[in-house]
């Protein structure tokens, strides 16, 4: 009910809309000339921040200009070869104290400080910029003011208001000239006000390694760039490990051995890993402190070494039994292997199709025919056994020799045993 009222009203009475928009313009007037705070330009990059600031944002003729540059540290370790400066107008003609700050180092929480400050020049008649005589410095004031953006809004509205009023009004052709020439007239007036009402925030940017802000003011009825820039170097982070690496070797032949499993233990914790393919044994990122460095598995085929070795680690390198770790290195030794015993052959009678005798069990025995007219394999039985039959192509024949070699792994293969021939009589 109250928005179709008041909807009518505006409808019925166009001119009360054009008053409300000339009181939002009014009120805009009066906020616009009110001092406002500064906003500080600020940029913070790798944990170093940049801000340049000052007491207000506009400065009227004969006011002096008070501003800082501060660069500090907030990361929780110290920042390097930090500079800073600061880029001012010359006009006015600014007193910076010191011209240059700068640290070695900047421990955490620290701050580098610059103030600067300078005199606006006071009226001297010309009137033009807060010089020309006693009713220049209110003028100055009401351009110079940077504000919030209040008052750009209600600026912006009253318009918006105001010309939807007049359209209305021009739809019902309710519209007076005065009322058009009056919005004209106050919006012709508010147009300063809203440029100098808009925000004036500070800019910022950053580069690798610095940091750049740039605090806008107005002064009189000037915009005044102030700048202020940080230079620093992050240090390296300070290593915590160091990786352990040697190469793991076979004592007899020299090559590279793989499948070592070794291990490494100390306060700071335990470590396994295996050698590759390479032979490599690699241990990374490991804390700085002492270490125990065992074998903790042969490879298959190789004899167990139980040598533990000291281990250091620290900022400075690696040392293992007190050498420096390029100069090490572990070689294990093949495990002796026994030969498998010779098999047992039973007596061969001439013209026999199948020869037989006693081995180990699941071992392999591989058979030789007389004359090298070939030979046979077959593998011994659960019992002991194992047999052969002779090849259709070979008659045997009283004094041939058959040859019988047996194999179980891991053993080696054992000597050859013989058996001849007979003559059944």
């Amino acid at each position: 009910m109250l928005q179709r009222t008041a909807r009518r009203s505006f409808e019925t009475h166009p001119g009360r809309m054009l008053a409300c928009a000339a009181a939002a313009l009014l009120l805009a007037l009066i906020m616009a000339a009110m001092p406002k705070t500064a906003f500080a330009a600020q940029e913070t990059q790798d944990g170093v921040a940049l801000t340049i600031d000052t007491e207000k944002t506009a400065y009227v003729a004969g006011d002096t200009i008070k501003g800082r540059a501060v660069v500090e540290n907030t990361n929780d370790f110290p920042v390097q070869d930090v500079r800073l400066t600061v880029d001012l107008p010359s006009d006015p003609s600014f007193t910076v104290v010191p011209p240059e700050a700068s640290a070695a180092l900047l421990a955490p929480g620290e701050t580098l400080a610059i103030d600067f400050e300078a005199v606006l020049p006071v009226a001297n008649g010309d009137g033009d910029k807060g010089t020309g005589g006693s009713a220049t410095p209110a003028k100055a004031a009401a351009l110079a003011n940077t504000g919030d953006g209040l008052p750009g809004a209600l600026i912006a509205a009253g318009v918006l208001v105001a010309a939807a009023a007049v359209a209305v009004a021009a739809h019902r052709r309710k519209v007076k000239p005065g009322d058009v020439m009056a919005l004209v007239l106050v919006a012709a007036l508010a147009a300063p006000v809203a440029a100098a009402g808009m925000p004036a925030a500070g800019k910022a940017y950053a580069d690798p390694s610095s940091l750049h802000a740039t605090h806008s003011i107005k002064a009189i009825d000037d915009q005044k760039d102030l700048k202020a820039a940080a230079v620093y170097t992050i240090p390296a982070p300070t290593p915590t490990t160091q990786t352990v690496t040697f190469l793991k070797t076979d004592s007899a032949s020299g090559n590279p051995l793989a499948d070592a499993e070794f291990t490494l233990s100390g306060a700071n914790g335990t470590f396994t890993t295996v050698s590759s393919a390479e032979g490599i044994v690699t241990f990374p990122d490991v804390p700085f402190g002492s270490y125990a460095l065992v074998e903790s598995q042969a490879p298959t085929g190789y004899l167990d070494d139980s040598t533990s070795y000291a281990v250091e680690v620290d900022a400075t390198g690696v040392t293992i039994d007190g050498a420096p770790m390029s100069q090490f290195s572990v070689a294990n030794t093949p495990r002796p292997v026994a030969k498998t015993p010779p098999p047992l052959i039973d007596t061969i009678t001439q013209g026999a199709w199948m020869v037989d005798g006693y081995g180990l069990p699941d071992a392999t025995v591989n058979l030789e025919w007389p004359n090298g007219k070939g030979s046979s394999q077959v593998t011994v039985g659960s019992d002991g056994r194992w047999m052969a039959f002779v090849p259709s192509s070979i008659t045997l024949m009283r004094g041939d020799i058959v040859k019988a070699q047996q194999t179980l792994a891991p053993m080696l293969p054992s000597d050859f045993a013989e058996q001849v021939v007979i003559m059944l009589t």
